[in-house]
């Protein structure tokens, strides 16, 4: 594989977690958002009791990690006796109108994010918005950027009108979206959803991945991968497309506000594909314009589960592992695909996504084939030093091994605890403040 590895230290990395504020017990909190969590390193979610924790861009992976560790214990200390919850999937509810939407303060932008949110409920419900995940921010260098240029030049139907780091931006999503049905797999850590199981289920990779979870489907006949500006001019479509279901539910019921609007997305960030294009918005701009304007600044890689076993909700090596795959996917040309297509790809992803973690890759089609791509990244994880390597082996390791991976691993031991679902969380929960993992070696 003829791929850049001079500069591979030239990204920046930015990380992203949900969670949740939860009793002792494991209950969401009913209490307010803690004051001292402020922006930008605190912000609130779909719900009053969900904390997002956002670092910094870093040059390295191991800052940004430190980072998120260091908010994830201010965090501890500003909640007292509560909790973080450790899952992607969110505790027992106890109903839907029990759960306080994020209050976020006086003003009309204040409102319309509060009526934002209405429309996620009345369109979604609830408990599908208190689903938490990692999102990893991701860029590279202007070093790197030449080093590519000279390893692995565009192809003429790659280049379009843009610049060159956007045809390399739309190559990388390109490659990472064939990619997806063994991301979900191996970034998955949601093996059921306690409010939703009966008692008769199996398990899977990553329920949130799935139909069953927080993104679902509608975003799909809006992705345009094309170009950057195809992919502008699909999210737009869907902001201007009147839904014919969600028009039906109004825009206000007994005098409160339901909705935005009655389209298919109230605002271009409910747009909830597992990779999106960015460029940070400068005052007065909105996130597609400031793309519009300025190109892709960086990617947002949205299909990471939380590892419910490391304290800040992901480990170095799972980055590393993304960063193997965002590197190979900049070194390989890419081919345009129709929407159909990428339909098609991402049905794959579902099935991947709700395969039983506990199968052998005899068993399981998508996972003998998760594997071989593992196996085909050997050669560059060699040229990206020891730490890949072992990465690399880590992975491949745990994955020819049924009940190995991370959803396989949580489903085991929550079933061997005889602990209910918000009980075991709050276990879970108190033992990653310890750092001790809940003693689970995946």
């Amino acid at each position: 594989m003829n791929v850049a590895l001079k500069h591979i230290s030239d990204f920046r990395w930015g990380i992203e977690r949900e969670t949740h504020r939860v009793s002792p017990d494991g209950d969401i909190s009913p209490s307010r958002h803690p004051e001292s969590l402020k922006e930008p390193s605190f912000t609130k979610d779909f719900a009053e009791s969900q904390l997002e924790l956002v670092t910094k861009p870093h040059g390295s992976i191991q800052g940004a990690i430190a980072e998120l560790e260091n908010l994830t214990e201010t965090a501890r200390a500003a909640i007292g006796s509560e909790l973080l919850w450790p899952f992607s999937m969110p505790p027992l509810l106890p109903g839907e109108t029990a759960i306080p939407i994020a209050r976020m303060g006086s003003g009309e932008a204040a409102r319309l994010a509060e009526r934002y949110r209405a429309g996620l409920s009345a369109r979604y419900g609830i408990t599908r918005q208190l689903i938490c995940g990692v999102h990893l921010n991701v860029s590279f260098g202007e070093n790197f950027l030449m080093e590519l240029k000279e390893r692995t030049p565009l192809l003429i139907e790659e280049k379009g009108k843009g610049s060159d780091r956007d045809a390399y931006y739309l190559r990388l999503v390109r490659n990472l979206f064939d990619d997806m049905p063994s991301l979900v797999m191996l970034f998955g850590s949601t093996p059921f959803d306690a409010n939703a199981r009966t008692p008769d289920e199996g398990f899977a990779y990553s329920v949130r991945n799935s139909p069953k979870g927080y993104a679902r489907t509608e975003y799909r006949p809006f992705l345009e991968l094309g170009s950057i500006a195809g992919y502008i001019a699909g999210i737009r479509r869907g902001m201007k497309t009147e839904s014919d279901d969600f028009r039906k539910l109004g825009l206000i019921r007994d005098g409160k506000p339901v909705q935005l609007n009655g389209r298919v997305f109230q605002k271009e960030k409910e747009f909830y594909a597992p990779i999106r294009f960015k460029r940070t918005p400068m005052t007065g701009e909105t996130t597609l314009g400031a793309l519009e304007k300025r190109g892709v600044e960086y990617i947002e890689l949205r299909f990471l589960d939380v590892d419910p076993f490391a304290s800040a909700g992901i480990t170095e090596d799972a980055i590393r592992l993304a960063h193997l795959f965002v590197v190979a996917g900049l070194s390989k040309a890419s081919v345009p695909k129709t929407n159909a297509e990428l339909a098609g790809t991402l049905r794959k992803a579902d099935e991947a996504a709700l395969s039983d973690p506990f199968k052998t890759e005899a068993e399981n089609g998508h996972l003998a084939e998760l594997l071989r791509r593992l196996a085909s990244l050997v050669p560059l994880a060699k040229e990206m030093g020891s730490e890949y390597e072992r990465t690399l082996d880590t992975y491949r390791a745990r994955y020819r091994s049924p009940e190995a991976s991370l959803s396989a691993a949580l489903a085991k031991n929550y079933l061997e605890s005889g602990l209910e679902w918000s009980r075991y969380g709050a276990k879970v929960a108190r033992s990653n403040e310890k750092g001790d993992g809940y003693g689970i070696t995946a």
